[in-house]
């Protein structure tokens, strides 16, 4: 998770996004990530519980959190110029 964080992170510094609907759906899009965080938790469903796809639904979730941690403190002072 740190490191998928870290990479997420890394990513967000190298693009400026101002766009207040790109980071409104890619918010969205975090809580499905979430919401399969949950199913994997909370089922014995064999397809949740593989390992890859723990492994990726855990890898997104950092890089979701590094982006949006980033994008969103990044536009804080020009909101507030505005």
């Amino acid at each position: 998770m740190s490191l998928s964080d870290l990479l997420g992170r890394t990513l967000a510094s190298m693009k400026t996004v101002n766009s207040r609907n790109y980071l409104l759906a890619a918010s969205l899009m975090r809580l499905l990530l979430v919401g399969s965080t949950f199913t994997i938790a909370l089922t014995d469903y064999k397809f949740w519980n593989h390992a890859v796809i723990v492994i990726a639904n855990t890898s997104l979730l950092g890089v979701s959190n590094g982006l949006l941690a980033t994008y969103l403190c990044r536009s804080i002072p020009a909101r507030l110029e505005q």
